[in-house]
């Protein structure tokens, strides 16, 4: 099984909790990908500990400000990524942010409605 938690960014709090989901879920045979859309640009720009991390976790856009990403690059850039990973279950943030609103219009296309 896969399992992704998709969102704008994971700072500061998010990189030690993540980690730790990662080892519990891979412990029990569940694949966990993490995928955040920009890597700069939120309250907590300070920290950039994605960088650090495991091969599980994507930053897609690792240089940029979410402000200068376009919904419609996050969106197809996010709903790209789902496609590769190809996860069971997909934990995003709200439907106002792109993370949130790319992930349900891919779960609606790829897992039905």
């Amino acid at each position: 099984m896969k399992i992704v938690f998709t969102h704008t960014d994971f700072r500061i709090y998010w990189p030690a909790r993540l980690r730790e989901l990662t080892y519990f879920l891979n412990q029990r045979n569940i694949d966990l990908e993490i995928v955040e859309i920009a890597g700069k640009g939120s309250h907590y720009s300070f920290e950039n500990s994605f960088r650090h991390l495991r091969s599980n976790w994507h930053c897609l856009f690792p240089d940029e400000k979410i402000e200068h990403v376009s919904f419609s690059r996050a969106n197809l850039m996010l709903r790209k990524t789902l496609d590769n990973i190809s996860p069971d279950i997909v934990f995003a943030g709200a439907i106002a942010f792109p993370s949130g609103a790319a992930a349900v219009r891919w779960l609606w296309k790829t897992k039905g409605k």
